[in-house]
């Protein structure tokens, strides 16, 4: 369920949108990690209720100058865990409850762009975007949490026709934050294993793929 709104001749627009998610038999996969080796379980969560909001706004205040900025916030717990997991200490109604494993508190994203002509059909431009999250739970038990944390990534780059050619760098401030989380915890001996996001630059360049319309013959088109 959501709305858009447009102002100012189209030079602002805002979507707002809300959800609300009966999500049954949601399949999660356990990791262990052990001295003997690695094993991947997979099992069900029976019910979660996965509610939340989102909000979006577009702003091109000046010619060239594009802010984005997006919002969301959810709520999702466990409402019933099922008997997919035994365990001798294991006990299925000591998560219900808890955090649906996987799912950020809340994500903030904001974009910058400036383009301005250089030459001819050629343009430049320059973008910074901002990628806030809230906090995770790795598992179902919520006693492995990932803090919240940002990224900062940026490119600058000419652009013609279908044409792109930029210098980027992605997590430029190098912020240190876990990708992957892969934790024993659920059956007994504790092996934890971490998966990191390190910084990384390069040049890129690239051609947007045009596809054309072509004429329809007895309803299929070639």
């Amino acid at each position: 369920m959501g709305s858009n709104f447009d102002f100012l001749e189209q030079r602002s627009t805002v979507s707002l949108s809300g959800y609300y998610t009966v999500y049954r038999n949601q399949q999660l996969s356990l990791v262990q990690v052990t001295a003997s080796g690695v094993a991947e379980d997979i099992f069900t969560v029976e019910k979660s209720i996965i509610k939340g909001v989102e909000l979006e706004t577009q702003e091109r205040p000046i010619t060239g100058l594009e802010l984005g900025l997006g919002i969301g916030a959810q709520d999702a717990k466990i409402k019933e865990f099922g008997n997919s997991l035994t365990g001798s200490s294991f006990s299925p109604a000591a998560y219900v409850g808890n955090n649906v494993p996987l799912q950020s508190r809340y994500t903030v994203n904001a974009s910058t762009q400036y383009t301005r002509a250089l030459v001819d059909d050629v343009q430049g431009f320059i973008r910074t975007d901002v990628s806030c999250k809230g906090t995770l739970y790795w598992y179902a038990d919520n006693q492995i949490s990932r803090p919240p944390f940002h990224v900062v990534n940026a490119k600058v780059g000419v652009r013609r026709e279908s044409w792109e050619a930029n210098i980027f760098g992605s997590n430029i401030f190098n912020k240190t934050y876990d990708a992957l989380y892969f934790d024993s915890k659920f059956v007994g001996a504790r092996a934890d294993s971490t998966s990191r996001i390190w910084p990384t630059t390069g040049v890129s360049v690239s051609r947007e793929r045009i596809v054309l319309d072509g004429p329809r013959i007895n309803g299929t088109r070639h």
